[in-house]
């Protein structure tokens, strides 16, 4: 009659033991499954982080990357504008170089002809005598030179007592002002020159004293070596 208790008790530790274990068995697979989840959690967050930074540097050089060719851009063109100046500068201080004096030179180290004048890299001959204008051009001719084209510069520095044939004459047929070589003569170089009946050849005393004068006038002149 005692046996029956103990049978019991004993029963009942094992039970108890069974579900001991049972419950550790199952709370170590909730935990192993807990830290697994955990773990793919940290990892996913991970990745995606991963993934958000690679975006950003992506999108980071995708938007650099136009302005580094635009900088490019610029910088060549600074180089290049760079050079243009140093060729601009370059020609300028060149040509000032080869310019010849403002001055007028006399004696016997310009290249003129004797009795010519050397001023401003050309020579010229003032007559003394005086010739019609067809005359005054001949006579030029026969020196080697023309009846002067006189230009705005030349007007600026040349002023007489006296008038001188220039080379500009009135083309009837073509009612046109015309230099000595037939060329056309641009319309600001003389202002208030009129035509006459008996012809018209330019006489020239400065810049504000030139006139429209009879061709059959005698007159001095200007010769110029072109």
């Amino acid at each position: 009659m005692n046996e029956v208790p103990i049978t019991r008790s004993v029963l009942n530790v094992n039970l108890q033991h069974k579900g001991k274990a049972k419950n550790n068995i199952k709370n170590a697979f909730h935990s192993n499954e807990l830290s697994f989840i955990e773990q793919r959690q940290k990892n996913q967050k991970h990745s995606k982080k991963h993934k958000n930074t690679t975006e950003d540097i992506s999108g980071e050089e995708n938007f650099s990357s136009p302005w580094r060719l635009i900088s490019s851009v610029l910088g060549v063109m600074c180089i290049l504008m760079a050079v243009a100046i140093a060729a601009t500068v370059f020609s300028t201080n060149l040509s000032s170089e080869r310019q010849c004096p403002m001055i007028q030179q006399k004696g016997p180290h310009h290249p003129c002809p004797e009795n010519w004048v050397w001023f401003r890299c050309s020579c010229y001959y003032f007559s003394k005598e005086t010739l019609t204008w067809r005359e005054s051009q001949q006579a030029c001719l026969s020196l080697n030179s023309s009846l002067i084209r006189i230009s705005r510069e030349e007007m600026e520095f040349f002023s007489f007592k006296n008038f001188f044939w220039v080379g500009v004459y009135y083309n009837k047929t073509s009612r046109q002002w015309l230099w000595e070589n037939h060329s056309v003569l641009p319309s600001e170089m003389f202002y208030g020159l009129e035509t006459n009946t008996q012809g018209n050849c330019v006489t020239y005393q400065s810049k504000e004293t030139c006139y429209a004068e009879k061709c059959t006038t005698k007159q001095q002149y200007i010769c110029k070596k072109y």
